[in-house]
């Protein structure tokens, strides 16, 4: 039965290990003929300690970086970040137009409702993690609705 509950736990977009949590996991529809695609997801540090290391890995991608958007002299410029600071019992939200994971090199053709395996190390705490392939629209709609919803 645990077996079967451990593979429940790494076949979805929820997944945690020793109280660093990740849900919601996507990654967008990559546009045709390009090799690359952004992740968002949540992140939950239910750790005493500070996450301070960012590491990301796919067999399905060549590289994965963390990058942060910011608006800069007027203009959004994207960055990569080699690290960040998510301390005891707080949250972080990978986001459009905010953080996120570039995935560069994409080995294979993703289509909507295909799933993405990544795996996430932070501060030497490695959690497996399947993100949903949904259609860029898909994430705006979402994000669109949600923040009606707060009015």
């Amino acid at each position: 039965m645990r077996l079967f509950f451990l593979n429940l736990c790494l076949m979805s977009s929820f997944s945690s290990f020793a109280s660093i949590v990740v849900h919601d996991a996507v990654a967008l529809l990559p546009a045709p003929g390009q090799s690359q695609t952004a992740v968002y997801f949540n992140l939950m540090n239910h750790t005493d300690k500070t996450i301070t290391s960012f590491k990301a890995s796919s067999g399905k991608a060549q590289a994965i970086e963390l990058h942060d958007m910011k608006l800069q002299d007027g203009v959004i410029k994207m960055r990569e970040i080699k690290s960040i600071q998510l301390e005891p019992h707080q949250s972080l939200k990978l986001a459009p137009g905010g953080k996120h994971l570039m995935v560069l090199g994409l080995k294979d053709v993703l289509k909507e409702g295909d799933k993405l395996p990544l795996t996430l190390c932070l501060s030497g705490q490695c959690v497996q993690v399947e993100a949903d392939i949904v259609h860029p629209l898909s994430i705006e709609k979402a994000s669109h609705n949600h923040h009606h919803a707060h009015h």
